[in-house]
Order: C-alpha cells, then structure tokens, then sequence
C-alpha cells in the first residue's frame, strides 16, 4: 500500500545519507552508523553487542560481496528498512520534527545572524504554539526560553546569548508538544 511506498522512499531517503563515500552501497561502518540512529530515534539504550547484532541483522539481507566482504545495495536495505517498519517510522517522524524546527528557525532568524537570541525564541515559540492550536501564556514562554538558552547555548560568542540551528534543534527534540505533524 501506500505506507510501503512511504517507507521504499524513506529508506532510500536514508541509504543516500549514510552511503557518505557514494559508492551505492553500505559498509558495515556505515551501518553501523545507521542502526546508532535508529536506536537514538526510538530512544531505545543498545548494548555493543545488541548494536553488533542488529548491523549483522542488516547486513544479512545483502547477497553478498566475494570474499567475506559484504556491502548493501538499496534493494537490500530497503527491503531490511521493511523488516523494521517501526524503528524506521521513529526515525521519520525525528526528523520531521527536526525539519519543522529548521523552518521556523530560518524564518524567526531575521537578523540573519545564523543564531536565535531571547527576543527572537520568543516569537518562534509562540509561534510554534499558535501553528499547533495552543494558547500559551507570556510566562510559559518566557520558561521556556530561559530551558532552552540555559541547556542549549552553548556556542553564542557575544554578550548576548543565543542559540545555532543545530542547538534549538536539540532543544526542539524535547518539545512534542510544539511540533506534532
């Protein structure tokens, strides 16, 4: 069906993330990588050797390189992306989340400083509130602000602090509540 599709395109979304040396096909190294991810992704805690397991889970639907060498092509990893429809769905939705708060940092960036100062966080969270049907109060956001400078800026340079799109990214992960799909 149409969700099988979705997931086709996802995983190959994700292949040609991970496939960083564009040879079209995934070294153990690179899914390794991957299966960090998606673990992150569903917040599950993985043992080194749950990690070990699952890449050689991953790696076992390649056909198979000479050699003991064994890489994936994109058929193969998709039709792994399949067997862990769940993870894959996790992963998706991080980074919708991610992608959401790219957006509304870009266009609250006025100043174009590549950073987010109070004033500006100010507005984005309201804003955010406001595009999900929330009324929230001045106080709230003021709380929220202050969480997000105080845990998250951690690279500002001038006086005045503020936060980089990967920090407010962070500190957007944390926020469900603001960026449902």
């Amino acid at each position: 069906g149409g969700s099988e599709l979705q997931l086709a395109a996802f995983a190959e979304h994700i292949f040609r993330q991970v496939d960083t040396d564009r040879t079209d096909a995934l070294e153990a190294d690179e899914v390794n990588q991957l299966v960090h991810e998606l673990a992150k992704a569903g917040d599950r805690i993985y043992t080194e050797a749950q990690l070990n397991d699952e890449v050689n889970v991953c790696m076992g639907f390649a056909k198979g390189g000479g050699g003991g060498f064994r890489s994936l092509n994109l058929a193969d990893f998709q039709r792994y992306a399949s067997s862990r429809e769940r993870e894959f769905g996790e992963l998706h939705k991080k980074l919708a989340h991610v992608r959401v708060a790219e957006e509304v940092f870009r266009r609250f960036d006025t100043d174009s400083s590549h950073s987010l100062d109070a004033h500006e966080l100010h507005h984005v969270l309201h804003e955010l509130a406001k595009s999900h049907g929330l009324t929230v109060t001045d106080e709230v956001v003021n709380r929220e602000c202050t969480r997000c400078l105080d845990g998250y800026a951690k690279s500002y340079t001038s006086r005045i602090r503020s936060v980089t799109l990967a920090e407010f990214q962070r500190y957007a992960m944390t926020l469900r509540v603001y960026l449902r799909e």
